[in-house]
């Protein structure tokens, strides 16, 4: 009995340890799908709030690409359609075909847009400076056209004047014509009165002409008895006044047959001829002297293929070894020098110089010419008296230039 109730004690026991086990597992179970439906549960809310999250920037993005597409276009025809990109692209090719250099090198529709900027701006610098020249001429165009309205109205009424002068000139004209034929009849009488008086004037010529013929006579006599007494007198001779020893055509010098005691002095000038065929071949000026000859320098020669050699003859107009040359002088001064001191040159060189023009006379030095006290005016040569007498006993008259270039003065 007891084992019985051992034994039946035994089998509560163990359905007790077995409920208990069971209520435990279940307790565990129930725990676990508490745990696993709290998990579940966060896990949904966590779902639903990143879900939210992610329909709000979703919401935030379209909001973003409608604002682009707001700005930018390029949008479908849909209701809400955003910019498409490869409209945008098409029209950034575009972009770049149409707009200047700086823009084709864009690579997004910002650089295109900043060229295009730039170029409007630069379009907009070209207009306002095409504005101001366009304003420029219309100022300029309407300044034209004021002074082509104030020429039109000046050339109308020179127009009018010259019509007014014109008639004037047609009516001053006629009154001329009358005058004029009046004038025609008195000259036709003056014309008669002229060939009345060109009769009388005849026969006064064909008594001045037979008075001239006997005054010409009466000058042919007194000019053979002038010509009688030059001949007379010893003149310098055409003849050579000397001639070159030798020639150094490399040094351009000369010596010459002339010295000292034939009155030569540095600075005379000589003309040079052939000895045979009497041709000019150049000139010389006198450098040194000694007593019997005289270095010369060759200043001139007409043909290089003729040069000067020995032998030539040597000229001057003013110089003659054989006889002593007899001058006058003629002038208010002699350059830098008086009367008495161009006396006192002319004696060293062995011409004698006498107060007047006689027919002993060979050269008639002309000076500085004389001026009229009174008036200021320059006296003509001719009107003086030595002028006159070297005229007419035709003495050799000579500037003081050449005679100072020919004695070397």
């Amino acid at each position: 009995m007891s084992q019985m109730r051992r034994g039946a004690a035994h089998v509560s026991l163990t359905w007790v340890i077995a409920l208990g086990v069971i209520t435990l597992f279940a307790l565990v179970f129930g725990f676990m799908q508490a745990q696993t439906k709290t998990e579940a549960e966060t896990k949904a809310t966590e779902s639903d709030t990143r879900l939210r999250e992610a329909d709000t920037l979703r919401q935030a993005e379209i909001d973003k690409r409608l604002e682009i597409t707001k700005v930018v276009g390029f949008a479908g025809e849909a209701a809400g359609a955003s910019t498409d990109p490869a409209a945008v692209n098409r029209a950034l090719e575009e972009a770049k075909a149409t707009f200047s250099a700086s823009g084709k090198q864009a690579k997004n529709l910002q650089q295109a847009l900043a060229a295009g900027i730039t170029d409007y701006n630069g379009l907009l610098a070209q207009n306002r400076d095409l504005t101001q020249q366009v304003e420029q001429l219309r100022n300029d165009l309407s300044s034209r056209q004021r002074e082509f309205a104030t020429a039109l109205t000046e050339k109308d009424g020179t127009i009018s004047q010259v019509r007014s002068e014109l008639e004037d000139t047609r009516n001053s004209t006629n009154t001329q014509i009358v005058d004029l034929e009046r004038q025609r009849d008195a000259l036709r009488e003056q014309v008669r009165e002229g060939e009345q008086q060109i009769s009388a004037l005849r026969t006064q010529m064909d008594d001045a002409v037979r008075t001239a013929s006997s005054e010409n006579q009466r000058l042919l006599q007194r000019n053979n008895i002038l010509s009688e007494r030059v001949s007379s007198v010893e003149r310098q001779q055409a003849s050579p006044d000397g001639s070159v020893l030798t020639v150094s055509v490399e040094l351009g010098r000369a010596w010459i047959d002339r010295g000292r005691l034939d009155r030569i002095r540095p600075g005379m000038q000589f003309e040079i001829r052939g000895a045979s065929s009497g041709r000019t071949k150049g000139s010389v000026r006198v450098n040194s002297v000694e007593d019997r000859r005289s270095q010369v320098e060759i200043l001139s020669q007409a043909d290089p293929f003729d040069p000067i050699s020995p032998d030539d003859a040597i000229y001057n107009d003013l110089y003659d070894p054989g006889r002593t040359p007899v001058a006058a002088l003629l002038g208010n001064g002699f350059g830098k020098m008086s009367s008495e001191e161009m006396k006192n040159m002319l004696t060293q060189v062995g011409i004698r110089v006498e107060p007047e023009v006689t027919a002993e006379t060979d050269y008639l030095i002309l000076g500085t010419p004389f001026f009229d006290p009174d008036t200021g005016e320059l006296i003509p040569w001719a009107s003086q008296e030595p002028y006159k007498a070297a005229e007419s006993l035709s003495v050799q008259i000579v500037p003081y230039r050449d005679a100072t270039a020919w004695l070397g003065l």
